[in-house]
């Protein structure tokens, strides 16, 4: 959970010095009125996992250990916050593993969904499907996805945006 407020404005008034001196270099740089900055790491918000949501296991009959077809978990995560004027542009990246279980075979798939919420308020909500083959030789594998750019008004300073993601069962 993080706060839009004193420290994204400091870092967004400091990566927009930068950016225009960038520019001010002459070539084909961004439009001085317009400046797309990259806003600092402490000013994105993390993004948060939801308890529970880490994971999710799939059973090929009861769910008894014995019978764990496959199991997905997310292992990384990052993001990326643009400002460009009135507006902030979040991408998120999500990274992690599809492990086959005894009774694992064919193709395991499990859904994620990333969420952005304004003090609260969902504003977008994507859902991605990720997939891995659970045969030899390494009976399953890695997934990486990477949201679509979702761009919003750029929050206010008392407002706190959240990234939120996890498994959808």
């Amino acid at each position: 959970m993080m706060r839009f407020g004193r420290s994204v404005g400091i870092a967004m008034a400091g990566a927009a010095a930068l950016s225009l001196a960038a520019c001010a270099g002459g070539g084909g740089g961004l439009a001085a009125s317009q400046p797309e900055v990259l806003v600092a790491v402490g000013a994105c918000p993390e993004v948060e996992i939801i308890p529970g949501a880490e994971s999710v296991v799939f059973f090929a009959g009861a769910e008894d250990p014995g019978n764990v077809r496959y199991q997905a978990a997310i292992l990384n995560t990052a993001r990326q916050c643009r400002a460009q004027g009135t507006t902030v542009t979040f991408t998120v990246g999500i990274g992690g593993r599809i492990a086959a279980g005894p009774r694992g075979s064919g193709t395991g798939s499990a859904q994620l969904q990333v969420s952005i919420l304004v003090d609260g308020a969902m504003v977008s909500q994507q859902a991605y499907q990720v997939s891995a083959n659970l045969g030899p030789p390494g009976y399953g594998g890695n997934f990486n996805i990477t949201t679509e750019p979702v761009t919003i008004a750029t929050p206010a300073a008392s407002q706190i945006v959240r990234i939120v993601t996890g498994f959808i069962r």
